[in-house]
């Protein structure tokens, strides 16, 4: 293993970067985000292609047989039904973002997998996987935004696994490495794809979603008086958010998905009874824009201080499980700087 090799790559150097977004842009509000501040960035991104990724919320029906957490992503998303009706909807979805950004993606985006990875080390064959198989062979180092289920990309590692030479993949999904679990939306759905992109040596930046980009969340008021009336674009962005936002304190039901059937499970002690103990009684609606922290580290590496770890092993029911320091080292994210974050994006989607 030549530690060099995984260094010299973690870091974009100041200049234009090439990129690749990797994106299940219907599933909710944050990947349009995430998408339309990359193509405004064009002074430091050179978007070369756009794959939209597989998502089904059959992973919660799975976890949550009562149907709870279901029901709450139905009501806080933009789509479903299977990965492939997910990933066409992506597609769509991306296309009307290039067009409100004033960018016709349609030669740029291509189709993602119709399903998740069935088996290990058999990739699932789409446009996205071939094309990013063929375009890691050619030109400077190729950043890829990962900002849903990673079966795009492992498959095109799967055809090709010298790409790894010339991708870093910068992944939003899953959760801290000291979480006793990490079960999340993008990492879950596809736990193949997932453990072989942590096992495969692709330089990768890890950015979990609690304790990290979670800190990335607006408000109505913050959307309107950046956003609202500026054009087209922005009235869109602020629109899918502010549509989607609780209005009360019967909001607090994010508290139940998050420590019972998701990302919080099993972080604290905290039986079912002290949420009727200790009732919410006002709340202060926001929404979290996860996938911003992905696109932020190529932009501006400055705001996402991350460290280099030996990359962990992900187990079958999305657990860490034990590593060590012959495994090769990923690039893991422990903090976001929202302020400089969201005033990059507000300043480019309004003047850009």
């Amino acid at each position: 293993m030549d530690i060099n090799f995984y260094h010299k790559r973690y870091t974009p150097k100041p200049g234009k970067v090439r990129v690749i977004i990797d994106s299940d842009t219907r599933n909710s509000i944050d990947d349009q985000y995430a998408i339309s501040w990359l193509l405004k960035s064009p002074e430091r991104v050179e978007v070369e292609a756009l794959y939209a990724a597989p998502f089904s919320h059959c992973v919660f029906s799975e976890l949550d047989a009562s149907g709870v957490a279901a029901n709450y992503i139905a009501q806080i998303t933009k789509g479903g039904g299977t990965p492939e009706q997910g990933m066409k909807g992506s597609y769509e979805e991306i296309l009307k973002i290039g067009s409100l950004c004033g960018v016709d993606l349609k030669g740029k985006t291509f189709l993602g997998s119709p399903h998740y990875c069935k088996a290990e080390g058999e990739p699932v064959d789409s446009e996205a996987a071939r094309d990013l198989a063929r375009r890691a062979k050619s030109g400077p180092l190729i950043y890829v935004v990962a900002i849903g289920a990673i079966t795009n990309i492992a498959s095109a590692i799967m055809m090709d696994p010298s790409i790894i030479d010339n991708i870093v993949v910068v992944w939003l999904g899953g959760e801290p490495l000291h979480f006793p679990q990490t079960f999340e939306f993008n990492l879950s759905q596809d736990l193949i794809a997932s453990k072989y992109i942590f096992d495969c040596g692709v330089p990768l930046v890890y950015i979990p979603c609690m304790t990290v980009a979670s800190h990335i969340s607006v408000s109505e008021a913050e959307l309107m008086a950046n956003l609202s009336d500026k054009n087209e674009l922005c009235d869109y962005l602020s629109g899918i958010v502010v549509e989607l936002l609780p209005k009360d304190a019967s909001a607090a039901d994010p508290m139940m998905l998050y420590n019972k059937f998701g990302n919080l499970l099993g972080v604290y002690d905290m039986d079912e009874d002290m949420f009727a103990d200790f009732p919410t009684k006002h709340y202060a609606a926001s929404r979290i824009v996860w996938d911003l922290a992905a696109a932020a580290y190529v932009i501006n590496p400055a705001w996402c201080p991350a460290v280099e770890k030996s990359s962990p092993v992900l187990l079958d029911n999305s657990v860490w499980g034990e590593s060590d320091s012959m495994r090769h080292p990923i690039k893991v994210c422990s903090f976001v700087f929202r302020d400089c974050i969201l005033g990059d994006l507000f300043h480019k989607l309004t003047t850009a």
